[in-house]
């Protein structure tokens, strides 16, 4: 071995037990990153909505007042399970404040006002109680907790209704922004862990068939999971949570890394078998560097 091919091994060694040593923390912050999805769709809104400006405007100066709706059948105003649910969730962190028809009723025909039933149930009609019926729902504001772990907060929903009142989750009608953001966020994260596994073997199959080797398949598919690994833990200790935007970043890196991976792998390969070449390996970087640099740089600004 000449001098210039052990100062590489030993730089490559150098590189390897770093990145082992990396790896706990690399696949902490990946999970972490992975598990702090939050959507909202307030977010899809188009900038130059003057609607958008105003809801802007308007969220600056009164704060947020996200909400959840809750209902079921049989959830009538007379309905005792109301007010038990009602007051199990105030307890909760995720909510701060909770409203039912029956607590506004009640409101309506204590002082001030002093209204009768049928004024009060007049008055709410179509808003907190059904046009036709007197179904009624809890409406319930979201903390700050709740806002940070929205998934959090409708199972909360659940498992309190399931508790005070008996009801099971297929029963309970759901509605709100809360709602709405937890439901995609299951769904990004369902989807994004049913096709890693799927992509993660097809893309074994055809490193292994094209690169002709099960070993280099094995060595670029390992570079390219642990590439998508510090991508996703970058992004959570820099502070920044995964949205239904941000689910591309894992499969573009991951895709990206693997280009890279096999033109390096084939670089190599070229340079090895070329008579001329005395150190293969920097021959590989020194013909591969620009190409996955561009790649890489066309890639990030995708994301920018």
């Amino acid at each position: 071995m000449t001098t210039a091919q052990a100062r590489w091994s030993r730089f490559a060694l150098g590189v390897l037990i770093l990145a082992v040593v990396a790896a706990p923390f690399v696949a902490f912050g990946a999970v972490k990153a992975l598990k702090s999805t939050s959507n909202d769709p307030r977010q899809w809104l188009p900038q130059e909505f003057a609607e958008t400006d105003t809801y802007d405007w308007f969220q600056q100066h009164f704060g947020s007042d996200e909400f959840a709706v809750v209902s079921w059948p049989g959830g009538t105003l007379d309905d005792p399970r109301v007010a038990s649910i009602a007051g199990a969730l105030a307890q909760t962190p995720q909510f701060d404040r909770v409203l039912t028809g029956q607590s506004v009723v009640s409101e309506l025909m204590g002082p001030p006002l002093r209204m009768s039933r049928t004024a009060a149930l007049a008055r709410l009609r179509g808003i907190l109680v059904h046009p036709e019926q007197e179904t009624s729902c809890l409406i319930l504001s979201t903390s700050a907790v709740g806002r940070a772990d929205r998934i959090g907060a409708v199972t909360t929903i659940e498992q309190q209704a399931a508790l005070v009142g008996g009801l099971a989750k297929e029963e309970l009608k759901l509605a709100g922004p809360t709602v709405d953001a937890a439901a995609i966020d299951t769904e990004s994260r369902r989807l994004l862990f049913g096709l890693a596994g799927f992509s993660a073997l097809i893309s074994f199959c055809a490193a292994a068939l094209r690169l002709g080797s099960v070993r280099l398949a094995i060595l670029v598919l390992t570079v390219a999971v642990y590439s998508t690994g510090l991508s996703l833990a970058l992004l959570y200790f820099s502070g920044g949570r995964m949205n239904l935007l941000m689910t591309m970043l894992p499969p573009l890196i991951y895709v990206l890394s693997i280009s890279s991976a096999v033109h390096l792998a084939n670089y190599y390969r070229d340079a090895v078998c070329h008579p001329a070449t005395t150190n293969p390996l920097r021959a590989a970087i020194s013909h591969g560097w620009l190409p996955c640099s561009l790649a890489a740089g066309t890639t990030a600004i995708g994301l920018v």
